[in-house]
């Protein structure tokens, strides 16, 4: 159980950066002592970690949506900013290319290339 990269808490989402077995189980003994007593280990457990860990793939599923979504408003926004500076219709070829590099700044800023 031990990775090199942090892990996140099911239950308070908080990062538990050093994923050894005797830090992990000291947060859960000591944070979450009422997981314990309501969910006996075996197949209660078994479920409520696994509602938990679909929670999770949720929230960030939503989280990823909604992040697009806001790159697409700038996108948005920086052509709306190309037409109101150069004033003229959208008939220009190299207008059209500015524009269109302008919004893929915008819609691909998550990626790395």
């Amino acid at each position: 159980m031990q990775h090199r990269w942090p892990s996140d808490c099911l239950i308070c989402h908080e990062k538990l950066v050093h994923n050894k077995n005797s830090n992990l189980e000291r947060h859960f003994t000591t944070k979450h002592t009422q997981f314990a007593g309501k969910y006996p280990t075996g197949d209660a457990r078994k479920k409520a970690v696994e509602e938990l860990q679909k929670k999770k793939t949720v929230n960030s599923m939503l989280s990823n949506w909604a992040q697009s979504s806001n790159n697409v408003n700038l996108a948005s926004f920086a052509v709306t900013l190309e037409f109101a500076k150069r004033g003229k219709p959208f008939t220009d070829g190299e207008y059209v290319k500015d524009c269109f590099i302008r919004a893929s700044e915008e819609l691909f800023r998550d990626f790395k290339n």
